[in-house]
């Protein structure tokens, strides 16, 4: 149990940012804002404000008669914050995930692992893949920057964090639980909230590759810094601004 009551997830705050920052999706449930707002409350290390959100969430009419779609908001978050572990730390995420959890119902909480483990070698070769989608023509110099500064970084980079914790692939769904751009925003959303602005700038970077407009991009940097700063967040030398140039 969260030792802090939520303070800033409030109803009025949260439906601010429904209507604020909007994202094309085919449905309600779809919509990156929630994901978004959890990563940046839990990169932040307010872990009881992702639980808000969560009740906020699903307790909207739209997913009141709609068991389905409440799974897939509970599974999208949990994923995101999983992935965010890697950038923000996963002692933050623990925590995150167990306010989460405390407040999800049984019928909706993960019961089973949703990635498919395969032999190291696949998941390099995956991990290779999914690094060249994210940095396009700068990620033989990013890599090697990695290998240099500690070669067993620049392995568990490409092997792990990109070939099994970044991957969108989901071993119970016929869809991804998060898009590829989807997963450029959490990472983006977490580094902003962390103020590592050196790789913040890369995955800005990274998102337009993946697909987003530089409006979304510019969309995803602004609620981060909103959220991050209302947690209390302070950026020692500010947050990059998104690249409009043509990207390699």
């Amino acid at each position: 149990m969260s030792i802090h009551p939520p303070t800033i997830a409030t109803s009025e705050y949260i439906e601010r940012l429904r209507n604020k920052y909007t994202f094309t999706c085919d449905s309600p449930e779809d919509s990156s804002w929630y994901i978004i707002a959890a990563v940046a409350f839990s990169a932040s290390n307010r872990p009881e404000e992702v639980a808000a959100l969560f009740t906020y969430l699903v307790g909207l009419p739209e997913f009141q008669t709609s068991e389905t779609a409440r799974r897939k908001i509970a599974r999208r978050l949990r994923e995101a914050l999983f992935k965010s572990g890697i950038t923000s730390g996963y002692s933050r995420v623990i925590n995150a995930l167990v306010s989460l959890h405390e407040v999800t119902p049984d019928e909706l909480k993960g019961t089973t692992m949703i990635r498919e483990v395969q032999s190291i070698e696949e998941h390099a070769r995956i991990g290779e893949d999914e690094f060249h989608n994210t940095y396009g023509g700068t990620a033989a110099s990013t890599q090697k920057l990695l290998d240099d500064i500690y070669p067993d970084l620049g392995f568990f980079s490409n092997t792990i964090a990109y070939g099994l914790v970044y991957t969108t692939s989901d071993s119970t769904q016929s869809i991804p639980t998060l898009t590829p751009v989807e997963m450029s925003y959490v990472l983006v959303t977490s580094l902003i909230s962390v103020d590592t602005p050196r790789q913040a700038a890369w995955h800005l970077d990274g998102a337009r590759r993946r697909g987003a407009t530089i409006e979304e991009v510019e969309k995803v940097r602004k609620m981060a810094m909103e959220v991050a700063g209302r947690c209390g967040v302070v950026w020692r030398d500010g947050v990059p601004n998104v690249n409009k140039g043509d990207l390699t």
